[in-house]
């Protein structure tokens, strides 16, 4: 009887939550416009829980200079949190970055000789497995602003905008469903707000 109650518990807390992520290049604004939305949905009498970059508390190399180490601590670090925050079963779960962007970056890993065939397909299959319990995703494009250096992100605008047509590429490929938002703050959050009003979320 305690598994049956486990398992209707887990069946409850999966159509409660609507967890998704949102994700960009760096410095396009992602967070800004995620602490704007908890904000919004609050407003409208939601819970709201979120998770920061995971990658920020990762010990070794990260963006162009990463390797399977890194996305595969990702890999671990990711699930935990996201299954932590399940846990208080909240309207909407955001994470600052998800599983998918892993595929983005492995895909880049890959093309550059840093990652082998069977260290992609690993980290792929275990994105591709993990994207399925997602319910929405959000690709923030760039502003045209310059990128406030922060001695974590990369600045260089080139490499924002090349980012930001790769994670397009990659989600495509991989089937990821997302909404592409730009423009103002407001109309960035505005844009979900339509976003999860079609998808029956508000």
């Amino acid at each position: 009887m305690e598994l049956k109650n486990t398992l209707n518990q887990i069946k409850t807390n999966g159509k409660h939550t609507k967890k998704g992520w949102i994700t960009g290049a760096p410095g396009v604004g992602k967070t800004a416009l995620l602490h704007g939305l908890v904000g919004e949905l609050k407003w409208c009498d939601k819970t709201v829980e979120w998770i920061d970059e995971v990658i920020r508390d990762c010990p070794y190399s990260i963006d162009k200079d990463a390797g399977f180490k890194t996305e595969m601590w990702v890999v671990e670090h990711q699930h935990l949190k996201e299954l932590e925050k399940l846990k208080l079963a909240p309207n909407f779960l955001f994470c600052d970055r998800s599983m998918l962007d892993l595929a983005v970056y492995g895909t880049m890993l890959l093309e550059a000789g840093k990652l082998s065939e069977k260290e992609y397909q690993i980290l792929l299959r275990a994105v591709t497995d993990w994207m399925h319990t997602y319910d929405f995703g959000i690709l923030v494009s760039p502003s045209g602003k310059e990128v406030t250096a922060d001695g974590f992100r990369a600045t260089d605008k080139k490499y924002q905008t090349d980012m930001h047509n790769y994670f397009i590429k990659v989600f495509d490929a991989i089937g990821a469903d997302y909404v592409v938002v730009d423009g103002s703050h407001s109309e960035r959050i505005s844009k979900v707000k339509d976003y999860f009003g079609k998808k029956g979320f508000l």
